[in-house]
């Protein structure tokens, strides 16, 4: 108890520090949780500090740029977002088909597989981040290892077991 905020202050106090200087919180729902919908005093008191910590009132943000990420925005406490704390929101939407099909040619890379078609793992994958093809990739690549260790021979990666993934994914920007 209290470690976490103690933590965060010294997290701004080394930026106060250093700066000019640029913080920056992936995962910000985690810090920054709705007050409305916690019932631990532990977590309320984190939001406080890091609210506290926002407005600066006993030392100087103003050559510290706070940036946050978050999956969950809408499980973001109001008050982070009033001007002067995180007060301005930019949404990034998930790969169009594009940008999907480069992803999945960076993923593709290396890997031992037969007859891709990239443009064809791209139209099956409306919706899916970075991270979910990624995710595509690797459990392909899992399957086809199994399978090569059962059978104890080479078992390339197939645009087969790609789709059979991708079928077996739901994309993590459902809830967007």
């Amino acid at each position: 108890f209290g470690s976490t905020e103690r933590n965060l202050h010294q997290i701004f106090e080394t930026a106060r520090a250093n700066a000019p200087c640029v913080l920056v919180f992936d995962d910000l729902d985690s810090l920054a949780q709705d007050r409305r919908n916690v019932r631990e005093s532990q977590v309320r008191n984190l939001v406080n500090q890091f609210l506290f910590e926002l407005d600066g009132l006993r030392a100087d943000n103003a050559s510290i740029l706070v940036v946050g990420s978050t999956n969950s925005p809408w499980q973001l406490d109001p008050a982070f977002r009033r001007p002067g704390r995180f007060d301005q929101t930019i949404f990034v939407a998930p790969p169009d088909r594009p940008a999907r099909a480069e992803i999945i040619e960076l993923q593709a890379k290396d890997k031992p597989i037969t007859q891709l078609d990239v443009d064809e793992i791209a139209k099956a994958t409306k919706g899916f981040t970075g991270a979910d093809l990624k995710w595509v990739f690797d459990r392909a690549a899992e399957l086809a290892l199994s399978e090569a260790l059962h059978s104890d021979r080479p078992v390339p990666i197939t645009m087969d077991l790609l789709l059979q993934v991708i079928a077996e994914h739901k994309p993590s920007t459902g809830e967007w």
